[in-house]
């Protein structure tokens, strides 16, 4: 039995998958059993080996009826259009599902009116004029919402049941917002310290900290310290709900 937790988890990547297919959708099943995989640095081939060697991919349309491909027990409905280079989703606390749109500096609540299950209003949650820039990820822990930006994470004042956050808040964390910019920010099992992932100023370059790393800090944002580092751009931070293990994509 999976928990609560984990089973939001995966409906939160099937949401993400319908809000960027723009178009009507057919699924069909297929076999998936994902095996992992190992490498080592002995693996992996000396330096400057190969030359370098860039080639683009092919673009291709969409298909007027296109099919995705699912896991069995698994089907793909479009949840909510109109959104704008949607990027991370969660739950509010009450139940609402909050979507950051960066390239707009905002979040949107969508909110479900009629209880089927799917949202049928928009709202504006926070934008711009709360300190918002190119918001990436979400969290919330002991009355506060956090918000990962490109260059600053942020905290803001929270109460049950609202659908829209006031003010600028209260700087958590700065960091320089040049080259990955995408702010990941969870909070730990016991909701006692935040991580943050902050993604690589360049793509081979050595970096200095805290880029290429995950940052743990106090929900205030002190007693900052590096957690793990050497990770080009970690754009996805989840606690594996038994073991507690923090996992990084």
């Amino acid at each position: 039995m999976l928990s609560s937790l984990f089973q939001q988890q995966i409906f939160i990547q099937l949401v993400l998958i319908t809000i960027f297919y723009k178009h009507r959708t057919n699924a069909t099943n297929v076999t998936f059993v994902p095996e992992p995989i190992h490498i080592t640095v002995a693996d992996l081939p000396e330096p400057y080996a190969t030359p370098s060697y860039n080639k683009d991919a092919n673009v291709f349309p969409v298909p007027e009826d296109p099919i995705l491909y699912v896991p069995n027990g698994f089907t793909v409905k479009l949840y909510m259009s109109g959104l704008t280079m949607p990027r991370y989703l969660i739950y509010t606390p009450t139940g609402d599902i909050l979507v950051s749109e960066p390239r707009l500096h905002r979040i949107s609540c969508l909110i479900d009116n009629d209880g089927d299950g799917y949202p049928d209003e928009r709202t504006t949650f926070a934008d711009a004029s709360n300190g918002l820039n190119q918001p990436y990820s979400m969290a919330f822990a002991h009355g506060y919402f956090y918000v990962g930006n490109r260059n600053v994470t942020r905290r803001y004042p929270w109460t049950t049941g609202s659908r829209q956050i006031f003010g600028i808040g209260e700087l958590v964390m700065t960091y320089d917002g040049r080259g990955h910019w995408t702010r990941i920010v969870v909070v730990s099992p016991d909701i006692d310290r935040i991580y943050i992932g902050i993604g690589s100023r360049t793509n081979v370059d050595v970096e200095q900290l805290p880029r290429a790393s995950v940052q743990l800090a106090n929900l205030d944002g002190s007693n900052q310290t590096t957690f793990a580092y050497g990770l080009r751009n970690p754009i996805g931070l989840a606690f594996h709900p038994i073991t507690k293990d923090l996992y990084v994509a």
